[in-house]
């Protein structure tokens, strides 16, 4: 029986006269609660067997003549022997992942009521257990060598497993040298991250030099997997060490060494030498970089960024396939462009359009290049009007835009003609008779469109190397085109000074 509450007049006075006259009716002292606690392994351990980090405890409170309000909870382990404070709480179960970074601990784990007048049972429910934990595996899926060349960034893939554990549930801790105390925490839910460009930084600037990268995996007893590394070379954005920017990346997308290739080659390197102060700008030749160095959307991203402008030419009269990286991680080119980058395309083939494959999106050409769409022709009747053009050997080019006059000397198939919806952003018109079939107007193969973030968006649908007019590189209508685009792209990005030479 709960003791009696105060009562008022007459109530009171007769509750103590019945107490005079007798003894069943004395005070009875308030019973403290009692409290049961079960125990639920997932993989169906019962108490006396070793198990690993994870365990399910429920537990319920009785209290004979009140109710129980809540209890307190606390584990007791020999490893760490200051942490027994009691924790109050209203819960009356609870998942614990028991640190177990050794492989073995030994905790108790007690609950104890308290009820609705404070009272605390004095025997808690107490459990011993053992938790035994295995060390969890992880392995990089996709190494480097010394061999490998990146800029500052790096896309890292991994397998991760927890040998007494759901893998899902490990954390991944992904590092750069010696920075170890400043490892990113991966979500757990991923399998690959790719290490941000501010990590490779040394004294504020990025150097070139071998670099090795860490990657462990902590189950949630804490029990480390062992540390595994991989190493590679990684190249500063440019020679000049006063620049913390390139002003230039230039990717190199044809493959092949013939005579050719090289001319192709020489024409855009050349024209960055003739009009860049030396050490300012970089080549990648991304098709012989092993591995390739874009590794995912955000490794390319990152590149882009250490870079005020990018010039990606695929340009060659063979190479009229659809580029595959180009087209996954073509978003990674819309960040950079809305971030305030230059970006200049070149190729056959480089938009998709009706009845015809390419390698950007329509809704991204259409968003970055000031267009509407492609321009289409019929090739026989009851056909879908393809966007596929043919440029002629004999044809020519003109640029308001460049003031420049090009003249073709190589047929080329897989031409795009631009659908512009301002004519000021025509970089390149093809004459009239210079398109098969012919549609009898100037059409625009090359545009330019000038972005809100203050960078470039450049796309040139054909390859420009068949238009240079002279058999030397760098002294054909090509070349001195190129230089003219030079002197109209934007000033120095911080940490640059994009400006050609006079």
């Amino acid at each position: 029986m709960r003791p009696l509450r105060a009562a008022l007049g007459a109530g009171l006075l007769a509750a103590f006269a019945l107490a005079g006259c007798s003894g069943n009716s004395a005070y009875k002292p308030n019973l403290p609660p009692e409290t049961t606690l079960f125990v639920q392994f997932d993989a169906g351990d019962t108490v006396s067997h070793t198990v690993p980090y994870d365990v399910h405890l429920f537990w319920i409170g009785q209290d004979t003549d009140g109710f129980i309000s809540a209890f307190e909870i606390r584990f007791k382990d020999p490893a760490r022997p200051a942490d027994t404070t009691w924790v109050r709480t209203t819960r009356t179960d609870s998942v614990i992942a028991v640190p177990t970074p050794n492989g073995l601990s030994t905790p108790t784990f007690e609950v104890r009521a308290i009820d609705d007048d404070g009272d605390i049972d004095p025997t808690p429910a107490r459990q011993d257990f053992s938790f035994e934990n295995e060390r969890p595996l992880i392995a990089i899926t996709n190494p480097l060598t010394l061999a490998d060349t990146s800029y500052a960034s790096v896309t890292l893939n991994w397998l991760a497993i927890d040998p007494d554990g759901d893998a899902s549930r490990l954390k991944i801790r992904v590092w750069l040298d010696g920075n170890e105390a400043g490892a990113r925490i991966v979500d757990r839910a991923l399998t690959s991250f790719t290490i941000p460009s501010a990590d490779f930084l040394q004294g504020g600037k990025h150097r070139s030099g071998v670099r090795r990268a860490y990657v462990q995996a902590i189950d949630p007893g804490g029990m480390a997997s062992d540390t595994i590394g991989t190493s590679w070379y990684v190249k500063r954005p440019c020679p000049d060490t006063t620049l913390t920017r390139g002003r230039l990346l230039i990717i190199d997308d044809v493959p092949g060494t013939s005579a050719a290739v090289r001319r192709t080659d020489t024409l855009w390197t050349n024209a960055a030498a003739r009009n860049l102060p030396a050490g300012s700008f970089s080549v990648l030749p991304y098709e012989t970089t092993r591995p390739l160095p874009f590794r995912s959307l955000e490794d390319l991203r990152q590149t882009l960024e250490q870079f005020d402008a990018v010039f990606w030419y695929r340009g060659f009269s063979t190479q009229t396939g659809v580029s595959t990286v180009m087209r996954n991680y073509q978003n990674a080119i819309g960040s950079y462009l809305d971030n305030g980058g230059t970006m200049l395309l070149e190729g056959l083939n480089l938009v998709e359009g009706e009845g015809t494959a390419g390698t950007l999106r329509t809704d991204f050409f259409t968003r970055y290049f000031g267009c509407d769409s492609l321009r289409t022709h019929i090739v026989a009747q009851g056909s879908a009007p393809p966007a596929d053009w043919t440029l002629s050997n004999t044809g020519s080019l003109r640029s308001t835009l460049y003031a420049s006059n090009l003249n073709l000397f190589q047929t080329l198939s897989g031409v795009r003609v631009l659908g512009v919806r301002d004519t000021s952003d025509v970089a390149l018109w093809a004459r009239v008779g210079s398109l098969s079939p012919d549609p009898g107007v100037d059409e625009a193969v090359a545009v330019r469109a000038l972005q809100p973030a203050g960078g470039q968006a450049i796309l040139i649908g054909f390859v420009l190397f068949s238009a240079d007019g002279d058999t030397a590189p760098g002294a054909g209508d090509a070349a001195r085109f190129l230089d003219r685009l030079f002197a109209q792209l934007p000033p120095p990005r911080p940490g640059s000074r994009f400006r050609p030479r006079p």
